[in-house]
């Protein structure tokens, strides 16, 4: 296979969306490492470089009980003090969390993904972005 596309897959093993993004990607050849934050949470260190500088509420759970429980609604929020968050309850992220070196997505959408890795269309999936 000459397709050298790279990715990390940030799955909870309880979301079968999960699951269907590590077949698609698998299936158009791309390389992934996959870090189920189920058996091995993120730290608050990890969640800080993971959303990095994007909006942390692209990345955040909010039917998740603990959501609204630890009043995460309200804004603006310190960062620091949402990855503390996060990282004590790592379901407040919506999954699966796809990363490159320089671009992440959130979800599983086929067509987002083909776009972000320049990964040519091989069927008629029809999604969202």
């Amino acid at each position: 296979m000459i397709n050298s596309k790279r990715v990390t897959v940030y799955v909870n093993s309880k979301n079968s969306q999960c699951r269907e993004a590590i077949d698609f990607l698998a299936s158009s050849g791309v390389e992934i490492s996959v870090k189920d934050v189920t058996s091995t949470p993120l730290s608050a260190e990890q969640v800080g470089r993971l959303i990095g500088h994007l909006n942390p509420t692209h990345f955040l759970n909010s039917e998740h009980k603990a959501y609204g429980k630890l009043n995460l609604y309200i804004t603006p929020i310190d960062r620091f003090d949402l990855f503390q968050k996060i990282a004590g309850s790592n379901d407040l992220l919506l999954f699966p969390i796809i990363t490159t070196n320089r671009l992440a997505t959130v979800g599983f959408n086929a067509d987002c993904l083909r776009q972000m890795l320049q990964l040519s269309g091989n069927g008629a999936d029809s999604a969202e972005h």
